[in-house]
């Protein structure tokens, strides 16, 4: 089951995520103070391996999504904790192979990740880009000729313009 999730602390709400069942943790997010988290598949790794690495490495593998939520839960500001959560995402042992799309207000960063290591990650370059489109392939190589995904993504965005993105519509 999908559930969408506000966090409080003290009658106050911390952020908003969409998990599922039977995960503690995030898996797509935002903070009040706007940052930003998403999560995607990238293959490489079975699911099954996946649980099978973190079960039998329990102390040095970490659940991404339960790692997200102790991120998301610091008192840090956007930007003191936009620093400390993509150091966190790039430099962890994590239990499977994926995507990580990390934002704060005027940054982010697309960090492709295998369990043991960060690759090539993408920090947005502001004034001249206000959006990063990936899709699961890893952004450096050439897309598969018969999967358009991105180029609809990138098309929708530059039609839609930047102030469709703002943060008041949800959008990541």
């Amino acid at each position: 089951a999908t559930l969408s999730v506000t966090w409080m602390k003290q009658s106050k709400v911390l952020f908003r995520s969409v998990t599922s069942m039977p995960v503690i943790g995030i898996i797509t997010g935002v903070r009040a103070d706007g940052m930003s988290f998403s999560i995607n598949h990238k293959s490489g790794v079975s699911p099954l391996k996946s649980v099978m690495m973190c079960l039998s490495n329990s102390s040095t593998f970490s659940p991404i999504p339960a790692s997200v939520r102790k991120l998301f839960e610091s008192d840090s500001s956007s930007s003191d904790l936009y620093d400390l959560a993509s150091r966190t995402m790039q430099s962890t042992v994590m239990c499977s192979p994926v995507y990580l799309t990390l934002g704060a207000p005027k940054t982010g960063v697309v960090i492709t990740r295998t369990p043991f290591e960060s690759l090539q990650p993408w920090e947005m370059n502001p004034p001249n880009t206000w959006y990063v489109a990936v899709t699961n392939y890893d952004w450096w190589t050439v897309q598969p000729s018969g999967d358009n995904r991105l180029g609809l993504v990138i098309n929708n965005m530059n039609q839609s313009g930047r102030t469709a993105g703002s943060s008041e519509q949800g959008l990541m």
